[in-house]
């Protein structure tokens, strides 16, 4: 999530100064999510990225990861429906 509320009934603020940037980038990275976390790059993965999700209810594909100070901190899951 980049911080941003994405409907006009609720109001979200930017948390960072790169929060808008991480929100254009996934926006424009939205096919590749189809390849796991092949999207995952800076700025959207920084020292404060915990955990980078993509799910897919189509496929019935989740692939997760979790990270620490912009490193994994786990391997990746990947799990199908």
């Amino acid at each position: 999530m980049a911080n941003h509320w994405l409907t006009q009934g609720l109001v979200g603020r930017p948390r960072s100064a790169h929060s808008r940037d991480r929100l254009e980038m996934m926006q424009g990275r939205m096919a590749a999510a189809a390849d796991g976390l092949s999207w995952l790059a800076a700025p959207m993965l920084n020292p404060t990225t915990r955990l980078a999700v993509t799910a897919n209810a189509a496929t019935g594909q989740l692939t997760v990861q979790g990270f620490e100070q912009g490193s994994p901190a786990t391997s990746i899951l990947r799990l199908v429906a």
